[in-house]
């Protein structure tokens, strides 16, 4: 069992680990599901989830904070009447600071990361936005189109050449900052594990018996 030729193209930050394929999933039952496959496969602990970037890199969830952000600015910098309105009508205000991406830790922390992103682009560019502000236009059933045209599944990752092939679908538009949190998942495992399962599948097709990892 080799690595596939398209793994071969990204390479760990950590010498334990190898890509070994792409990782898909829609939503959070689908991950579910998943990730227990995933556990009786390798085991728990011998597989991760990190995202393909730039010059052949992969990141884990935290080291996507800076995409979005670029993301954000770049779609804010082309469309300076929607930074209008989120002021005319949500203001700005000094509350909560919006965090670096080492403070976003687990699943359900990563809209608020995507949130903290747009909050940091927003005030880089324009005026001074907590990240209580985005939260709210998220909420608010009043503010419902500002949040459409502030959506992750709408808003056009900055570099769509970085987003892998085929994009992944699902409820976004193709080369949306969702398609690339989508598309660009990938699966690394344990070199250790991985030596065990190719072992195993020797040991299988020569006819030994097969043992147990």
């Amino acid at each position: 069992m080799g690595v596939p030729a398209f793994a071969g193209r990204y390479s760990s930050s950590d010498s334990e680990w190898q890509v070994v394929m792409r990782a898909v999933y829609a939503n959070a039952s689908e991950r579910t599901s998943y990730f227990k496959r995933l556990d009786n496969i390798y085991g728990a602990g011998n597989w991760r989830i990190v995202w393909a970037v730039e010059n052949g890199k992969v990141v884990n969830r935290d080291g996507l904070f800076g995409a979005y952000e670029r993301s954000f600015l770049a779609y804010l910098e082309k469309n300076p009447d929607l930074v209008k309105l989120i002021k005319k009508r949500v203001g700005g205000t000094v509350a909560r600071p919006f965090l670096n991406s080492g403070s976003y830790r687990g699943e359900s922390a990563h809209g608020e990361m995507q949130d903290a992103a747009l909050a940091s682009a927003i005030s880089s560019i324009a005026f001074m936005v907590g990240l209580e502000d985005i939260k709210r236009i998220r909420r608010d059933h009043t503010l419902a189109d500002l949040a459409g045209a502030i959506s992750t599944a709408k808003v056009p990752f900055y570099d769509r050449s970085m987003i892998l092939s085929p994009e992944a679908a699902g409820d976004w538009e193709m080369g949306s900052i969702e398609s690339f949190y989508h598309s660009n998942m990938l699966l690394e495992v344990k070199n250790k594990r991985m030596r065990e399962i190719r072992l195993d599948i020797s040991n299988q097709s020569s006819g030994k018996i097969l043992r147990v990892v």
